[in-house]
């Protein structure tokens, strides 16, 4: 392994059978509007 490299990434180019994506679970329309919602009621409450 080359030094500043991570194993995983290694991994992924000498094998097919593993595909990096990236992460996206966060990034729908229901959990934006429930992290603005969240985040406003933390706003106010510290008010």
């Amino acid at each position: 392994m080359v030094p500043g490299r991570h194993a995983l990434i290694d991994y992924a180019q000498d094998h097919r059978n593993l595909i990096i994506t990236p992460h996206m679970g966060g990034y729908g329309k229901e959990s934006i509007e429930r992290t603005r919602l969240f985040m406003v009621k933390k706003f106010i409450n510290e008010l």
